[in-house]
């Protein structure tokens, strides 16, 4: 059919040159929001890796001043009574189910963790736990039987690391689940630490029923005399 045929029924014309221009400009556009999206993430990544090559640098600042000096070793234990009842898997350990608070070991000086371990006073459990140390007080969620959601972002420029407790056992003896981490096990250790005291959340990485019974924790440091 000719051109002049469709003008004469009334049929549109399209200028394709138009549609093209349209179609460049939304392809440029998605190709610029991308671009920024990635120089966000890129400046994220950096924040981390400075955050990271900081915490290697104290610590191997701790570590040549623990090298100069005398040391001692202290350990700190801390008691609460869990009442949450059942957890699920990622749930928060603590004295409360509204207002949990951190765990505070005090150690009144600087040094490096070379031993911890979780009792719980009930038989039967087999959870994993894991421990996160800060050296500030925690904005995260402290609460027995809460979803975990440390590390927020208020959290992370404290953040000290992790103790993985392995598995808890009982043994088959008295009324007690137990689990312990040394240097020469995995778990973390050892960890380095350049402020007195030290604050933590307890999770419950296995979902696990102790009812309301006692928690104690105990971390070992090394520190200069």
């Amino acid at each position: 059919m000719s051109k002049a045929r469709d003008q004469d029924i009334g049929m549109p014309t399209i200028d394709t040159r138009v549609v093209e221009v349209d179609n460049f400009t939304e392809v440029t556009t998605v190709l610029e929001e991308g671009t920024t999206q990635t120089e966000k993430t890129t400046e994220l990544l950096k924040e981390a890796e400075v955050v990271a090559r900081e915490s290697l640098d104290q610590e191997e600042e701790i570590y040549e001043t623990l090298k100069k000096g005398t040391l001692i070793t202290r350990s700190i234990t801390q008691t609460k009574l869990l009442v949450g009842g059942a957890n699920s898997a990622f749930d928060i350990l603590s004295e409360s189910i509204s207002a949990g608070t951190d765990w505070v070991f005090d150690f009144g000086g600087i040094g490096k963790i070379v031993g911890a371990s979780i009792v719980i006073s009930t038989t039967a459990l087999t959870a994993e736990t894991s421990l996160h140390l800060f050296d500030k007080a925690l904005t995260c969620v402290l609460d027995d039987n809460v979803a975990n959601t440390s590390p927020v972002v208020a959290d992370i420029p404290n953040r000290v690391r992790a103790i993985e407790f392995p598995a808890l056992r009982d043994y088959g003896t008295a009324s007690l689940s137990y689990s312990d981490v040394a240097l020469s096990t995995p778990g973390g250790l050892p960890i380095y630490f350049s402020t007195n005291i030290l604050h933590a959340v307890l999770i419950s990485v296995d979902a696990m029923t102790p009812g309301n019974v006692l928690c104690t924790i105990t971390l070992t440091a090394e520190m200069e005399s």
